[in-house]
């Protein structure tokens, strides 16, 4: 759901420019349908460095609960590992 994305836009400033940007949860949800789609390694590594670099900003039951409703939730266990 694309309106997730924008409801929950958070704002930066980054050199003086503002700038919008999905929120955590979403991209790793979308991620998460990427690879069960087309099978990369490449979305669960950018899932994993996401919760290594940002993981105490990361609301992981809200993960959980799209990775449910969006039916990946066995690939949001396959990256908590």
């Amino acid at each position: 759901e694309r309106h997730g994305a924008f409801r929950n836009a958070r704002r930066y400033e980054v050199r003086g420019i503002m700038i919008t940007l999905s929120p955590p949860e979403y991209v790793i949800v979308r991620k998460l349908e990427f690879f069960r789609e087309g099978g990369s390694e490449k979305h669960l590594q950018d899932i994993r460095a996401m919760l290594r670099l940002s993981g105490d900003q990361i609301d992981r039951s809200a993960v959980t609960e799209w990775a449910v409703r969006k039916g990946v939730e066995a690939q949001w266990k396959l990256v908590q590992g």
